[in-house]
C-alpha cells in the first residue's frame, strides 16, 4: 500500500502549476548575480528587514525600514512587541530552517519562543500550541513534513504557513510564526538556500485584504479555497523573489 502524500494531492489540484512555475523561476532567476556572490550577507541582511516590516504590517503594525533599521519603532510597548519579534524571526530564519527536517514542532516551537520572547508570557506556554485542535492539527501537519513527498517547496511552504496561521496556533504570534515558517522550508527545501527571498514582501504588496481572502479560502477546506491560497502564496512569492532582485541590482 502506497504511503498517502497529502502535499502532492494539494499539488495537482487545477492551477497551480503556471504560478509555481513562475515563482520558481523567478527565485532561480537570482542565482550567481554578483552582488550574492560578492555581498551575499549585506543582500541578505537588507531583504530579512523589508521581509520584517511587512510581515509586522500583515500583523497589522505598519512601520518603515527607516524607523526598524534606526530602532525608533521598536519602543513602543504594543506595536513596538510585534515589530520585535518580527525582526527577532528575520535572524532566525537561517537557523531554524535545518531542524525542520527531522523535527517540525521543534521548529515552531522555538519560531514562537523568539517572536514572544520580551512579552509576559507564561513560560509554559512558549512553543505550545493554544488549542487541542490546533495542537492536532501541527501533529497531523509534523507527520507529513517527516514523510517523503513529490510536492514542490512552493506547495509545502504554502500549506505549512495556512495551518499555523488559520487555527491561530500560537495566538497573536501566529502569523508572524507562519510566515517565518514558510520562509523557514522554502530555505530547507532547496528553493531558497540562501534565504534571501521576502515572500511578506509580496504578500504586502498584493493587500492584506487578499491575504486574508485568501487564508479564509484555506480555511474552508474547500479544494478551490486551498488551490487559491497555494496561487496566491505563488504570487507573493514570485514578487519577493523581484523585490530581492532589485536588492540585488542595488547592491552591485
Amino acid at each position: 500500500m502506497s504511503t498517502p502524500d497529502p502535499f502532492a494531492a494539494v499539488a495537482a489540484l487545477p492551477g497551480l502549476a503556471e504560478p509555481g512555475l513562475r515563482a520558481r523561476a523567478a527565485v532561480d532567476r537570482l542565482a550567481g548575480l554578483p552582488a550574492l556572490k560578492l555581498r551575499g550577507p549585506e543582500v541578505v541582511a537588507v531583504t530579512a528587514l523589508r521581509g520584517a516590516r511587512a510581515s509586522a504590517a500583515l500583523a497589522g503594525v505598519d512601520v518603515s525600514e527607516d524607523d526598524l533599521r534606526s530602532g525608533s519603532a521598536l519602543s513602543d510597548p504594543v506595536a513596538g512587541s510585534v515589530a520585535r519579534g518580527a525582526v527577532r524571526l528575520s535572524t532566525e530564519i537561517g537557523l531554524v530552517a535545518p531542524v525542520w527536517e527531522k523535527a517540525p514542532l521543534q521548529a515552531l516551537a522555538r519560531l514562537h519562543a523568539v517572536a514572544a520572547a520580551d512579552v509576559d508570557v507564561p513560560p509554559e506556554s512558549l512553543g505550545r500550541p493554544a488549542t487541542a485542535e490546533a495542537a492536532a492539527r501541527l501533529d497531523v501537519l509534523a507527520d507529513a513534513l517527516t514523510s517523503p513527498t513529490r510536492a514542490p517547496a512552493i506547495v509545502v511552504a504554502a500549506i505549512v504557513h495556512a495551518e499555523v496561521l488559520t487555527t491561530e496556533a500560537f495566538g497573536p504570534w501566529s502569523g508572524l510564526v507562519a510566515r517565518a515558517a514558510a520562509r523557514c522550508l522554502l530555505i530547507q527545501r532547496g528553493l531558497d538556500a540562501g534565504g534571501v527571498v521576502a515572500p511578506e514582501v509580496g504578500h504586502v504588496e498584493l493587500g492584506l485584504t487578499e491575504y486574508q481572502i485568501a487564508a479564509a479560502g484555506y480555511s474552508s477546506g474547500t479544494a478551490e479555497g486551498v488551490a487559491s491560497w497555494v496561487v496566491h502564496c505563488a504570487r507573493a512569492l514570485e514578487i519577493g523573489a523581484g523585490d530581492a532582485l532589485q536588492v540585488c541590482l542595488a547592491h552591485g
